[in-house]
């Protein structure tokens, strides 16, 4: 038809601010970002509202995580025994390393295998950490063991497995305790973020969020990183 005009598309709002290097503004660039405040981001819980950082930085008994300096958190897969214990504190001193993890149960265990020394095991991995001056982190598969678990760690694991359950996540909130909270490779990120949301319920954990990665569709891989998650986790 002659004589009219399109009438113009309409575009959608975008809300966006100039960005430089550490947060500072810079007009060099613009990115678009979305207010949690207003309930523009479908994943922000009531937990969130705040006007705070989504991530910021963790002291834990004066060591900090999730600052610009690299944090180590290193040592075996199972306290075995003492001797073994007193090598691997006496290697992470010397290496630096502020944080000494050890499991104490094996949940994969079969038949005859070494299934894990349980609270022997939680004992001699205090006992290593206050020795070498070390911070105590393990993995909790258990919610009938939370109380012994305050009382000899620092930081406590939610493994792939045990953060599918929701009565353990929502008993860990309660503690006053650093928490990493583990992503399963079969876990979507909504089922994440639901564990998320119940572990910041309890208001009293400072939380750590470890991706695991997510199970492959190539068969030569055993699992790949989803970093578009870790992109929409840190909005």
């Amino acid at each position: 038809m002659t004589g009219m005009q399109r009438p113009a598309a309409k575009s959608s709002p975008t809300i966006s601010r100039s960005v430089g290097p550490g947060g500072r503004d810079a007009s060099s660039k613009k990115v678009a970002f979305i207010n949690p405040r207003k309930n523009r981001f479908p994943y922000a819980s009531p937990h969130r509202q705040q006007a705070v950082p989504m991530t910021q930085p963790l002291d834990i008994s004066g060591e900090i995580i999730g600052g610009r300096q690299l944090s180590w958190i290193a040592g075996p897969t199972q306290v075995e025994s003492s001797a073994q214990m007193v090598a691997v504190g006496t290697a992470l001193k010397e290496l630096g390393v502020k944080f000494l993890r050890a499991g104490v149960e094996r949940t994969d265990a079969k038949g005859s295998d070494f299934r894990g020394l349980g609270a022997i095991g939680l004992k001699l991995l205090k006992a290593t950490a206050t020795r070498f001056d070390l911070l105590a982190v393990s993995e909790l598969n258990d919610v009938n063991d939370l109380e012994m678990f305050s009382h000899y760690v620092d930081v406590i694991e939610v493994c792939p497995k045990s953060a599918q359950s929701t009565v353990l996540v929502e008993e860990v909130g309660k503690l006053e305790k650093t928490v990493i909270l583990h992503r399963s490779p079969v876990m979507t990120f909504d089922e994440y973020i639901t564990m998320l949301n119940l572990l910041e319920k309890g208001g009293k954990a400072k939380i750590i969020l470890c991706d695991n990665g997510v199970c492959s569709f190539d068969g030569r891989l055993n699992r790949m990183l989803d970093l578009s998650s870790l992109v929409t986790l840190k909005r």
